[in-house]
């Protein structure tokens, strides 16, 4: 772990509590969980959010900051940085400048704060990329679909291609058409067929 400062200003230690109160809810843990943490990660700490938050009962290192600390190795002032800054709790400069009181190093551009994989929010509709929206499906109900395969990559943590999801089978002339749909109006990432009329692949936009 990283070695912190032990005397970071008196307005860098109250901009960490406040972060740690709005990271160490149950809320804040179960949003992690969906969209900060691997699969591998969510398996390493149990593969239950309730019972791994429980299981991390101290507010100060527990909670939502234990499980970070455990999977990242990281000091506790930088969970509570990184997950306040993931969880759209803060913004990068005010980030940084918290790392810097800290002793810590910043988070730069290269960085993974931002996940290099797409994040589907089924309950908002929306899907993410580098912290930018890159589509949302504005009538779900009627894009059975394309949410079935956004479903799909969000549950397997989105490798670069999946068999294809939809029911009754393969169909690649349906795999296509879905393919299309997906694409449009979509920013940032491509979706495509495999080739083989049996699975979907996806890219980052160049």
């Amino acid at each position: 772990m990283s070695e912190t400062n032990l005397d970071p200003s008196q307005s860098a230690k109250s901009e960490l509590q406040s972060l740690l109160a709005m990271v160490q809810v149950l809320a804040s843990a179960e949003r992690a969980w969906e969209r900060l943490f691997t699969p591998a990660e969510c398996q390493q700490l149990g593969g239950d959010c309730r019972a791994s938050f429980d299981a991390h009962p101290n507010f100060v290192f527990g909670r939502t900051v234990g499980q970070w600390m455990e999977v990242k190795q990281v000091s506790q002032p930088r969970a509570i940085v990184e997950l306040a800054l993931g969880l759209g709790f803060t913004d990068e400069p005010t980030a940084n400048w918290l790392l810097r009181e800290l002793g810590e190093a910043e988070i730069g551009k290269e960085a993974a704060k931002i996940p290099d994989r797409p994040v589907w929010d089924k309950e908002t509709r929306q899907l993410m990329f580098g912290g930018q929206l890159a589509r949302r499906v504005q009538n779900p109900n009627k894009a059975h679909n394309i949410v079935a395969v956004l479903d799909a990559l969000q549950e397997e943590g989105w490798p670069p291609r999946i068999d294809d999801p939809l029911p009754h089978g393969a169909d690649r002339q349906r795999l296509n058409a879905t393919v299309e749909m997906l694409n449009n109006g979509l920013e940032l990432i491509r979706f495509s067929a495999d080739g083989t009329g049996e699975g979907i692949a996806w890219q980052v936009v160049p």
